[in-house]
């Protein structure tokens, strides 16, 4: 929590902080209960491997989305 809001701080200013995690929680808030069912779906169905690269494949998109913002 502490990095995220330190990339917030450093990308959008301390002046739009809060605004900038309002917005974002938007969109933090649905997504994570969503990922937990999926990837706890695939756990209970004994998908082991499967639930770990469906993980991996959404960590991958989260960086290449995060390295696509333009630090001012």
């Amino acid at each position: 929590m502490v990095l995220m809001s330190a990339c917030f701080l450093k990308a959008f200013g301390s002046q739009n902080l809060g605004s900038v995690r309002g917005v974002s929680a938007l969109l933090i808030v649905p997504v994570q209960p969503i990922g937990m069912i999926l990837v706890g779906t695939a756990f209970d169905l004994n998908l082991y491997l499967e639930s770990y690269l469906l993980m991996g494949a959404i960590t991958l998109i989260g960086f290449v989305i995060g390295s696509r913002i333009i630090i001012r």
